[in-house]
């Protein structure tokens, strides 16, 4: 075989032809004759520099073989101490160690025909060490603290790359116990076995009646409020799954964090399952007495003979805080404004709000009860009124209403087809409330008037007072608030209001195509209470535009405004994590922002400085302090604590100066607790084993049958050959470059005996 240099054979033909005729015409003559043994020996040089040129190579063909291979690998995980028949000298593990001993001869036969490596396997996998009679040296106890079947199996796959792989064999429970990033399934590995022929034979320790002999009690879901209020009852919900406790009452206790920092017992309940494997819900309540922030668990007491009680308690923090600004607010209909404009107010930490839905009265006219005279018994700085019909209210509960309002509770009435003349509030008390003048022809024999709404996209622009209303600044400066304000999304439609009262202030309006302007807040005051009417319902529109925070803002110091409260918009800085029990080992994100006193969201510098600075970090109980760095996220810090915690509860802070002075500090509470995965859900998978080998061609093995099992692996010896090609270059040799050298230098030895040199 040729290689030629330049990879072409015409080029280098060519080259030869052309040195060939060159040394012709430029060999000088003797005598009028040119002397052809100079020419012959110019001839054979280019010859022979066309042979090396041209790199010919020799091949042979040489086949190497391998032999194949078993893989063993035994399950050293914790799970592999349990005893299934309730007595210790019979665990799983020493279940496995006992029939491989017991099969030991035909183990030692197999190890010596086929090439055999054993792995432990529990997080990862641990190399064996085997002796020549079979005999494996296992460590005394299991003691991994996962069990990652998938990972394990995918790991095998890449040691056997290149190797024939006559079988892996699986010992083991079967179950996949393993936290990212050793979570792989086991299916995924399966897959990879079948597709490169690889049959796995699974031998299970441990039976299916483990599941109903199992006794446990597990704390599987809690879940409770972050922030809740002092004085107000806090419900608390979770699921508890029990095994082989059919038929028995179980206790289940809320526990909370006293002014000591002891628990204490703040209700309890019991539950009973049916089956021997079920998991119910519970809803425990409590109301907390002082402000700040409380641990909170959910707790079932240890059951006798459970098989860990690591998993009988789940914790939670929860803040705490003094009464905050009580909003009620009355809806009818379900329409998207109240989903999106409700959790614009959840938002705010200092805004409690109560939502209420009101019903019509029902189809034979009879008159509805009072509804509002309990619900105001509470004191509500700030009342909304959605899309409600007078219909739904007791004539006793809109003179009440008129009577909250003059007395200084704020009131803000929302756009919708069943309210103001619409809704038939004209001819009641309600409508001296009001900024607008209700017309009484709006609402005929239940029949709307066909121009009540303007049906047409609506631009909400402020007018000049607007512009100089502090509820309706949604930035500190006033440019960029006006800016804002001309790059909300349109509204679908309003409430057509025609005439409003004097002293009446429109905030905000659009104009038709004719120059008709069209009303769309107004406020006024009523007695000593602010009320604001506004003809508009779909301000979500906003917030799905891409203006969340603006939308946020509005609504926060609409509420603000109305309770007479818009002193109390301060800078606060905000910690937000995204839970507050985390698994040992798992990293924790979390976010930092922080807002100016006129509700600004504050800008995030590249870099910290004396006078921008953003920080956060770690306090233990010990009083060591862990800093964490921050970096920009759009519009918030964002930290993660990379910093293995061990088992307890951590403090986390986080503290923000602007321009050389602290806006404010936040800290919160969290738990690092170790999850006990092998010993949470403890019953064998026999199925899922025998699925796995079955799916790979291979088949499910009983204990007993492992000797039959080792015998067949030796009877198949397959072996993998190689053939690979050896190319030995013919024109890299010494010799070649010594002709070169001896044609080149009889030529010069013959010219310069003939004076040609």
């Amino acid at each position: 075989m040729f290689e030629p240099i330049f990879h072409s054979f015409p080029l280098l033909i060519l080259s030869l032809l052309l040195s060939g005729a060159a040394a012709w015409w430029c060999t000088p003559s003797k005598n009028g004759r040119k002397p052809w043994c100079w020419i012959l020996l110019r001839w054979c040089t280019l010859l022979l520099l066309g042979w090396i040129f041209a790199r010919p190579s020799s091949f042979t063909i040489e086949t190497e073989t391998f032999p194949g291979n078993v893989f063993i690998l035994a399950d050293t995980s914790r799970s592999m101490e349990i005893s299934d028949d309730g007595k210790e000298a019979k665990t799983r593990f020493s279940a496995m160690k006992e029939a491989l001993t017991h099969s030991s001869a035909e183990f030692g036969a197999m190890a010596q025909s086929v090439q055999t490596e054993v792995f432990a396997w529990d997080q990862t996998l641990h190399p064996l060490e085997l002796e020549a009679d079979g005999k494996i040296h296992f460590p005394n106890r299991p003691t991994g603290g996962e069990s990652a079947l998938g990972a394990s199996l995918l790991e095998i796959l890449q040691k056997s790359a290149g190797r024939k792989v006559l079988g892996v064999v699986l010992l083991s429970d079967g179950a996949q116990r393993s936290l990212p990033p050793r979570d792989a399934l086991p299916q995924t590995a399966a897959q990879r076995f079948r597709q490169l022929g690889i049959p796995l034979y699974s031998v299970t320790f441990g039976s299916d009646r483990q599941k109903s002999q199992t006794l446990d009690a597990a704390v599987e879901d809690f879940l409770a409020a972050q922030r809740v209020f002092v004085e107000t009852e806090v419900t608390v919900t979770g699921r508890i799954r029990l095994e082989g406790l059919a038929n028995q009452k179980v206790p289940v206790e809320l526990l909370v964090e006293n002014a000591d920092g002891k628990m204490e017992t703040a209700a309890r309940t019991t539950i009973q399952a049916d089956s021997g494997n079920a998991t119910l819900p519970v809803q425990l309540s409590w109301i907390p007495k002082e402000p700040g922030e409380v641990k909170v668990s959910l707790r079932v007491p240890p059951q006798n003979g459970e098989v860990s009680a690591a998993n009988n308690q789940m914790d939670a923090f929860v803040t705490v805080v003094k009464s905050g600004l009580r909003v009620l607010y009355l809806e009818s209909a379900f329409r998207p404004e109240t989903g999106f404009l409700r959790r614009a107010l959840d938002a705010a930490e200092e805004i409690q709000l109560d939502l209420v839905r009101l019903q019509r009265r029902n189809a034979l006219g009879t008159e509805r009860e009072p509804v509002l005279q309990n619900l105001l018994r509470e004191e509500y700085a700030v009342i909304l009124l959605g899309d409600v019909s007078a219909d739904c209210f007791h004539p006793e509960d809109l003179a009440l209403l008129e009577e909250k309002i003059a007395q200084g509770t704020g009131l803000l009435t929302l756009g919708g087809l069943e309210n103001y003349a619409e809704g038939g509030y004209a001819e009641t008390p309600f409508a001296k409330i009001l900024p607008v003048v209700l017309d009484p022809a709006g609402n005929s024999n239940g029949k709307f008037q066909q121009n009540a709404h303007w049906n047409q996209p609506i631009q909400m622009k402020l007018t000049p007072a607007g512009k100089l209303h502090l509820a309706l600044a949604l930035d500190s400066d006033a440019a960029f608030s006006e800016q804002l304000w001309s790059r909300l999304p349109h509204l679908d439609g309003a409430n057509r209001f025609t005439k409003w009262k004097p002293g009446a202030v429109i905030l905000a309006s659009d104009r038709t195509p004719e120059g008709q302007e069209i009303p769309l807040l107004l406020e006024h005051s009523y007695g000593r209470g602010r009320v604001m009417a506004m003809a508009a319902d779909s301000t979500w529109r906003w917030q799905l535009g891409g203006f969340e925070d603006a939308h946020r803002r509005f609504w926060r110091q609409l509420i603000f405004w109305l309770a007479n409260k818009e002193s109390t918009l301060d800078g606060t800085v905000s910690l937000i994590l995204p839970q507050r029990r985390f698994p040992q080992g798992q990293k924790i994100s979390f976010h930092v922002s922080a807002r100016l006193s006129n509700g600004k969201t504050l800008p995030l510098p590249a870099q910290n400085s004396p006078d921008e600075n953003w920080t956060a970090f770690i306090g233990s109980a010990d009083g060591t302090q862990i800093p964490i760095p921050l970096t920009p996220e759009k519009n918030v810090m964002a930290g993660t604590i990379s910093t293995p915690l061990p088992p307890g509860e951590f403090m986390l802070h986080a503290a923000v100066t602007h321009q050389g002075q602290k806006i404010g500090e936040s800290k919160c509470r969290f738990q690092v607790f170790h999850h006990d995965l092998e010993m949470d859900r403890a019953q064998a998978e026999p199925q899922l084993m025998a699925s796995l080998a079955l799916s790979t061609g291979g088949r499910a093995v009983k204990p007993e049958e492992l000797g039959t099992l080792w015998k067949q692996l030796a009877e198949n010896r397959e072996e993998l050959k190689i053939e690979r090609k050896i190319e030995t270059p013919l024109w890299d040799r010494w010799w070649w470059l010594a002709l070169l050298i001896a044609f080149l230098t009889l030529e010069w030895i013959l010219r310069k005996r003939a004076g040609a040199v």
